[in-house]
């Protein structure tokens, strides 16, 4: 049976789905399972220690959380992205929030406890996927922000880059709202961008407790190295395992999201500031291990590696993914089974649009729903309107067809050349009568043109160039408008029940 879509056919507990993962987050037996696997597990003192280093301090909140590691039972909700400017798109928020409330509700359901960690990318390589941010405006469009950085710096870890006095004015210069001043102003000379992105995040959920880790700033690879060695040494059974994978998906009609390269180890080393990918035969294995050692930043690895990384060094009971991310946990049960790590339970994030008051007023004096702006928009004005002259076009459509039919066999009596004139001279009335429809069509918007015009506000908030407003505009934009307290709202709002699938949630009644 083919899968047509992952996500919602494994959620609605189709059969195809079964062999997605080792254990299903919907399955109550399989959580607790996972829970009694990873909690005897042991958490190294070094994991330990980096937690400390990186979050002590940070809020009573947050030192609570970090008590919980002297429980020998502890267990961990991993969730993590890249470090997007101003704090990223408000679906890194959703992520933060849903395992926060996940570990959470774990907690209390099974008593053990739980620890909500959020993996900072920042070992990453690709500035340009982080550089931008869109914010809302005055009129409430989209307004691109960019932070510019020297070329000459751009090819390590993006974590690692410095931001400089010309880097900072240029930003402040593109947000001139003093309401973004506490965000913006994290943006400082000489400063990290994964210290910058970890400050702004932690000011989102500074109510929340949430512990943030920095793989990369950790130096924690050499607790790795059999991982790490294995990856570098059985690459090519790696590489059979994962097609084996591939292959499996594709039968069930699923495009694999992560491409699996035979010749190549899921290992990095950076050269120059440019990382390059590791190819069979370009390094030795004595090479690899003397770099983990001595030069771990050095080393990092691929997407489908990652997740064992972090699952080596925290009890993962459960990760919490985006749809992308989703896709390619699907290809990653084989690879846990052939490290011997039990694969964390794969948990879809929040996805949610956030309506304010105008937005919602808008939408109830129009008695549609946000998945209604998904249509075409003339469709939906013609909806709202009752636009009546469709049904006399498509009967005209008719009856024009049926003379044609009617006069056909006569023609062709007379002469059968007359055959390909007639199908031409039928195909040039329907084109007629489809461009006679659209003028009728454009007369009707015209006509129509504050209600066209509002579905288009609409639209441009929900959907900003078509996109749903969560992977677009910056969390930061609603966070600098109405504060710690919409963050509450979102956490609240959140149900656990209805994860991976969109809700609206309603900013009424909150104060900026």
């Amino acid at each position: 049976m083919k899968v047509l879509d992952p996500l919602n056919d494994f959620l609605n507990g189709a059969p195809s789905t079964r062999n997605f993962f080792e254990r299903s987050f919907l399955l109550e037996e399989d959580v607790q399972k996972q829970i009694e696997l990873v909690k005897t597990r042991k958490l190294h003192s070094e994991v330990v220690n980096a937690l400390r280093e990186q979050n002590d301090g940070v809020s009573s909140l947050v030192d609570s959380q970090l008590e919980k590691l002297d429980d020998p039972n502890v267990v961990f909700v991993v969730t993590g992205q890249q470090l997007g400017l101003l704090g990223g798109p408000l679906f890194t928020l959703y992520k933060i929030l849903t395992a926060i409330k996940y570990a959470s509700d774990l907690e209390k359901s099974y008593r053990v406890p739980v620890i909500p960690i959020f993996w900072l990318q920042s070992e990453d390589h690709d500035f340009d996927e982080i550089a931008e941010a869109h914010i809302y405006d005055a009129d409430l469009k989209t307004s691109k922000i960019k932070l510019t950085m020297d070329q000459s710096k751009l090819g390590g870890p993006v974590g690692e880059l410095l931001l400089s006095t010309s880097d900072v004015q240029d930003l402040k210069e593109q947000i001139d709202d003093p309401k973004f001043n506490l965000i913006v102003d994290k943006y400082a000379e000489s400063k990290k961008l994964s210290l910058v992105f970890s400050e702004i995040i932690r000011e989102f959920c500074s109510e929340l407790g949430l512990v943030c880790f920095d793989f990369h700033a950790a130096d924690l690879k050499p607790q790795l190295l059999g991982l790490i060695l294995d990856a570098f040494s059985k690459s090519s059974e790696i590489a059979s395992v994962l097609k084996t994978r591939e292959n499996e998906l594709s039968q069930l009609g699923i495009k694999p999201q992560v491409h699996v390269r035979e010749d190549s180890p899921l290992l990095f080393v950076t050269e120059n500031n440019q990382r390059m990918r590791v190819q069979n035969n370009s390094y030795s294995t004595e090479q690899i291990e003397k770099l983990i050692r001595e030069e771990p930043k050095r080393i990092s690895t691929s997407a489908l590696i990652r997740p064992l990384v972090q699952d080596s060094l925290f009890k993962t009971v459960a990760y919490i993914a985006g749809p992308g991310e989703f896709q390619y946990w699907l290809q990653l049960k084989p690879l846990y089974q052939f490290f011997k790590l039990p694969q964390p339970l794969v948990v879809p994030r929040a996805k949610m649009f956030i309506s304010e008051q105008a937005q919602t007023k808008l939408l109830r004096k129009l008695s549609i729903d946000v998945e209604d702006l998904r249509k075409d928009k003339l469709e939906l004005v013609k909806e709202l309107v009752e636009f009546n002259l469709e049904k006399d076009f498509q009967e005209l459509e008719g009856h024009l067809k049926d003379s044609f039919s009617k006069i056909e066999p006569h023609l062709l009596e007379l002469d059968q050349n007359l055959k390909s004139p007639l199908a031409k001279t039928l195909n040039s009335s329907l084109q007629n009568l489809e461009k006679l429809k659209r003028k009728a069509e454009r007369s009707f918007v015209n006509r129509n043109a504050i209600l066209t015009e509002q579905v288009d506000r609409l639209v441009q908030y929900f959907y900003p160039d078509n996109v749903p407003q969560e992977r677009v505009i910056a969390a930061a934009s609603f966070f600098t408008a109405y504060g710690s307290e919409f963050v509450s709202k979102i956490y609240n709002e959140i149900d656990l029940k209805q994860l991976g699938k969109y809700q609206v949630v309603e900013l009424d009644g909150v104060v900026g």
